[in-house]
């Protein structure tokens, strides 16, 4: 997966809180966190690159219009990249529905990703990570474990919480307790291991504000490695 490097993600972030005049949250969430830097988080909830829906031009120009995070068209940048990606997973099959079970932004291999990697507009902007589900058995290259979704945005319980909240902000008036329930946090603000991972797991899902599963189990343990 080629995910957008963490400092670059966070300075668009802050950029859109201002826009939305919401920086008074931003200044407050950001104190309750101070021990924790948004910019260390290497986890799964990042802008990824993703290919064209098709080769077509008219398409092409669909997307370009509008794919976007935080207010940023990212669909008219990297454009080679996203081209050459679209080649690598050829012909759509029922494009970005969930129910094809198809994983657009995912890469069978590593060869694959430093191809794409190379064809960026910046590459020192992105950063190529291995993800692993069910797979717990750690390796020198691995970073930590997130929790989140497998598929569709990525979308992490650390990340929304702590790094980037965008769908379920966390109370003002609770921030320094759930603070404490990230003490056993890595480096990277990912969990050391699947113990650590499964115990704040369960606590994110006693909470009202916390985002809810469609399904038990679609918060899954999610190993991420460097590549």
């Amino acid at each position: 997966m080629i995910v957008l490097k963490p400092q670059f993600l966070i300075e668009m972030y802050d950029r859109f809180l201002v826009g939305q005049n919401a920086e008074d949250y931003l200044y407050k969430h950001r104190e309750a966190f101070r021990a924790f830097k948004p910019e260390r988080y290497r986890g799964i909830f990042r802008e990824c690159l993703f290919a064209y829906p098709s080769l077509k031009s008219e398409e092409i120009e669909d997307f370009q219009a509008k794919s976007n995070m935080f207010d940023v068209p990212f669909g008219k940048s990297d454009a080679r990249a996203r081209y050459r990606f679209r080649e690598i997973i050829g012909k759509p099959e029922d494009e970005y529905s969930p129910l094809s079970e198809i994983d657009y932004d995912l890469l069978e291999n590593l060869a694959d990703a430093k191809d794409l990697h190379s064809l960026v507009d910046d590459p020192k902007k992105w950063e190529i990570i291995h993800v692993f589900q069910g797979e717990f058995q750690c390796s020198e290259d691995t970073l930590g474990f997130d929790i989140g979704y497998w598929g569709s945005n990525h979308f992490s319980l650390i990340g929304d919480t702590i790094v980037t909240p965008l769908f379920h902000n966390p109370p003002l008036e609770g921030l320094h307790d759930l603070a404490s329930s990230f003490s056993r946090l890595n480096e990277h603000l990912l969990f050391r291991s699947t113990g650590d991972a499964e115990t704040f797991r369960r606590y994110y899902k006693s909470k009202s504000w916390a985002e809810e599963e469609f399904a038990e189990g679609e918060f899954c343990i999610i190993r991420v490695d460097e590549a």
